[in-house]
């Protein structure tokens, strides 16, 4: 498991590199995977493989992305997969990037962790920006403005209405926000 100050220095490499590349989607998920192997960037962990059973599967075929591919393709790392990520011009963010706990003051982490991510959203004026998970509207809207709020990927949203329209078909959310991601 990694550190703290491993994790904050991975997403900050990953950020860095972000601001070279041409970037054209940001997406703001709510906090990391509850299994505690995360390495700091949203979405990612550090074997492709690890992946399988998250919505990053649903993600990827909603913006018509080779999912099936990328685990041989980047000898199953998922940071250079993330990376990968970026030159086709996707970020990817969290609200958190610690778990939501019961209990826990989540308006301080996500304020704290705001001051990361806003940043980079700056940098990239055109990028179409959207926010994963309906349940987090306010905070999304209080730190991020209004924009795109759309049910979120998971397994566990899929009886929303709406999920389908997001999720279900190959390139949908390509489709539906005219986002053309580069070569």
């Amino acid at each position: 498991m990694l550190s703290k100050k491993d994790k904050d220095r991975n997403r900050t490499e990953y950020f860095e590199k972000a601001k070279a590349e041409n970037i054209k989607l940001i997406l703001i998920g709510q906090d990391p995977y509850p299994d505690k192997i995360d390495n700091g960037i949203a979405f990612c962990k550090d074997e492709i493989n690890k992946l399988n059973r998250t919505c990053f599967p649903t993600i990827c075929r909603s913006l018509d992305l080779p999912y099936q591919d990328y685990e041989l393709k980047f000898n199953n790392d998922g940071k250079k997969l993330f990376h990968f990520l970026l030159i086709k011009g996707i970020v990817f963010m969290n609200l958190s990037y610690e778990l939501f706990v019961k209990g826990r003051d989540k308006s301080g982490l996500i304020f704290s962790y705001h001051k990361i991510n806003w940043p980079v959203i700056e940098h990239f004026p055109s990028a179409k920006v959207i926010k994963l998970g309906l349940n987090y509207e306010t905070q999304f809207k209080t730190h991020y403005g209004n924009g795109e709020i759309i049910v979120h990927p998971s397994a566990l949203a899929r009886r929303h209405e709406k999920w389908s329209t997001y999720w279900e078909k190959q390139g949908a959310l390509i489709k539906k926000y005219s986002i053309k991601l580069n070569r």
